[in-house]
């Protein structure tokens, strides 16, 4: 088994906690969707406010789980072309592809700045909270998706090997054919 490089280690530091609080966010969605469900259901009440928090959490989880799918290589990917060249070139390839991945993440995080300062101020409804909460998450994980981007870069610059998503293919085309 080949020892992991910082790079990976790196990684594994960062995407391990997103992951616990992911978990956490999606129990505590659970949760408060079965509590409004008892309430409403069982004694006609409800909490004031339970639904944007739900949403808000949405939000989060949904952003936060991108990041954490970017970061464990479970995005969109077709690498035809790509398969077909050398090892060398498929490392080249390998780290444009993520430098252009960190660049877009790096631009929608920046886009939507201007945005948040515009529309930011009001005030959701129910909880009473400035907008600027919820539309917080596309900077925030814009920005750690350009880092996990970078790391991923890194990481192909740095091996020798085959690129991780080459390697993740031939495996399971193996395992399929087995």
């Amino acid at each position: 088994m080949k020892s992991q490089t910082s790079t990976s280690l790196w990684l594994n530091r960062l995407l391990k906690p997103l992951e616990g609080l992911l978990a956490g966010m999606l129990l505590a969605i659970w949760l408060v969707v079965l509590l409004q469900v008892m309430l409403r259901y069982g004694f006609g009440i409800s909490i004031q406010g339970a639904n944007e928090s739900i949403v808000l959490l949405f939000v989060y989880t949904s952003a936060l789980g991108a990041t954490v799918g970017l970061g464990h290589r479970e995005h969109l990917s077709v690498s035809i072309l790509i398969d077909r060249l050398s090892t060398q070139n498929q490392r080249r390839m390998t780290l444009l592809h993520h430098g252009a991945m960190a660049l877009f993440h790096l631009a929608i995080a920046g886009l939507s700045l201007g945005w948040i300062a515009t529309t930011g101020q009001f005030i959701m409804p129910s909880t009473e909270l400035p907008r600027w909460i919820a539309q917080i998450s596309i900077p925030l994980m814009g920005a750690l998706g350009a880092l996990i981007c970078l790391l991923h870069g890194i990481h192909a610059f740095q091996n020798e090997d085959v690129p991780q998503e080459r390697q993740d293919s031939e495996t399971s085309s193996r395992e399929v054919g087995t």
